[in-house]
């Protein structure tokens, strides 16, 4: 019987095994040894992504209270710049922890910028905005302090080390 779809292929349940086959490349596998093969396939896959890739750390506003850590994970393989911003609004901490995640992801190909979570004195307190500008409607909003076209500058000193930064890095 067709019981849906898997990670691999389609799958069949009888009452002894999970089958999954491609009709294409003739391939059958029951349940057990899927589990082993995409077992395999993420520890290995985990090494050489590791492996390959070369990690930095650093921090924005080192000292300060809004000290803001940053991961730049570069493969020896050229590929595109991937940034990911989490946390720029404190009030919204799973961007922040799927960015925290990110820093394990193995990295073949190009290079992944990771600023996980900017507005960290925000997600503590569980703020939108920069607890230090909260009075400060023009600045309290993180993501309205960076350049616009009627800005050269950013707002924040926060913001203006994030800016040079991703000038060094920038997203392709």
């Amino acid at each position: 019987r067709y019981a849906g779809h898997h990670f691999l292929g389609r799958v069949r349940r009888d009452k002894r095994h999970d089958h999954v086959s491609f009709t294409k490349q003739g391939l059958s596998l029951h349940g057990w040894r899927v589990r082993w093969l995409f077992v395999v396939y993420l520890v290995v896959g985990q090494a050489i992504g590791t492996a390959l890739a070369d990690q930095q750390t650093g921090s924005f506003g080192a000292g300060t209270r809004w000290e803001t850590p940053w991961t730049v994970i570069e493969a020896d393989e050229p590929g595109p710049t991937v940034l990911i911003v989490g946390g720029l609004h404190g009030n919204e901490p799973a961007r922040a922890q799927a960015a925290e995640q990110m820093r394990d992801w193995p990295v073949v190909r190009g290079k992944l910028v990771l600023l996980p979570a900017v507005n960290r004195l925000g997600l503590a307190a569980n703020l939108r905005g920069f607890p230090e500008f909260q009075d400060d409607p023009r600045q309290r909003d993180l993501k309205r302090n960076f350049p616009t076209r009627q800005r050269a500058d950013a707002l924040t000193p926060l913001c203006q080390q994030i800016w040079a930064f991703l000038q060094d890095h920038p997203p392709t």
